[in-house]
């Protein structure tokens, strides 16, 4: 017996789909509105919160990110760095994040390096601290709020 599939003629479309016809002839199943195009589930799933359909799927809208990439959309200004207090043992450790340097004289955590004072461009609960005096390959690493001794 030679393999087949069965076609439901008035519903050809999987869940989250709708038939488009594009052509004389010629059709397809598009996402409908609302929806985005998942590739690792090969389905259209329902956009969420803050979320929008996009050719490459569910996207965040303006003002909003994620974190690392993943996870919900959250107000951009809520959004952590990527590798920021991760812990680390040495500069190797906290390479490709965003907080690319690793302390490793207090905190042994990636911390974002070469951020702005005025405006402060650090994270919430972080403050930018000038720390070009101690000669350590960065003029400026975003720290815990509070913490900044510099003259």
């Amino acid at each position: 017996m030679a393999p087949s599939c069965l076609i439901d003629s008035d519903d050809r479309c999987g869940p989250n789909q709708e038939l488009l016809e594009y052509a004389e002839k010629s059709e397809r199943c598009v996402c409908v509105a609302g929806t985005g195009f998942d590739a690792a589930t090969q389905s259209c799933v329902v956009c969420g919160e803050n979320e929008m359909a996009s050719p490459v799927g569910c996207v965040c809208v303006s003002g909003f990110a994620r974190t690392g990439g993943a996870g919900p959309c959250l107000p951009s200004d809520a959004v952590l760095p990527t590798g920021q207090d991760e812990h680390c043992e040495a500069q190797e450790d906290c390479a490709g994040y965003e907080a690319s340097f690793c302390d490793t004289l207090v905190s042994f955590t990636c911390l974002v390096p070469n951020c702005t004072v005025s405006p402060d461009s650090c994270s919430e609960g972080k403050d930018c601290c000038d720390i070009s005096a101690l000669g350590l390959g960065v003029s400026t690493l975003c720290i815990a709020q509070g913490l900044c001794q510099t003259p």
